[in-house]
């Protein structure tokens, strides 16, 4: 019920609406972790839209965390370099494989608009965590397999950006 709640906020543009029907799904004991993605997307793009970035990458990077993303706290300019190097090493490596799905699994489709949020808010709020989202991303699309979907594509711009 909340869910299409948030979903209908969301659509008519209550931002505000949205994000505590999103908190409510997310804060609910009776729904684990994988059932409140959809939940953490919407609170994600509201906070985005009603221009609280830094709660969006701060959410978002506890999120994406949660999710095993090795996403350092402490983004220096060195760790961010290295990670850059590290994901184009890694990248070369699968491309040459091409071994990519059609078909995405809607976990990884709602993982990817979550991915999404964080980078949209991080690029708007010139945060150091956006090449270290984006090497992330790159990472998890090629592991998995899925380079062709819009998500994947606005990641693979940004990681190309750096």
């Amino acid at each position: 019920l909340h869910e299409g709640a948030a979903l209908a906020s969301f659509a008519v543009g209550k931002m505000k609406d949205a994000a505590e029907y999103s908190s409510t799904i997310i804060d609910s004991e009776n729904v684990n972790f994988e059932q409140s993605l959809v939940a953490h997307y919407l609170l994600l793009r509201s906070l985005e839209c009603l221009g609280r970035f830094d709660d969006t990458i701060a959410r978002g990077l506890a999120v994406l965390r949660r999710l095993n993303f090795d996403i350092p706290k402490d983004p220096s300019p060195v760790v961010v370099v290295q990670t850059m190097i590290q994901t184009s090493s890694i990248a070369s490596q699968y491309l040459s494989l091409n071994n990519f799905q059609e078909v995405i699994h809607p976990k990884q489709k709602k993982i990817l608009k979550i991915i999404d949020s964080v980078a949209v808010a991080c690029f708007l709020s010139a945060s150091p965590y956006l090449p270290l989202v984006a090497c992330a991303a790159v990472i998890y699309s090629l592991q998995h397999g899925i380079i062709h979907c819009e998500e994947s594509a606005s990641i693979f711009a940004i990681f190309g950006y750096f």
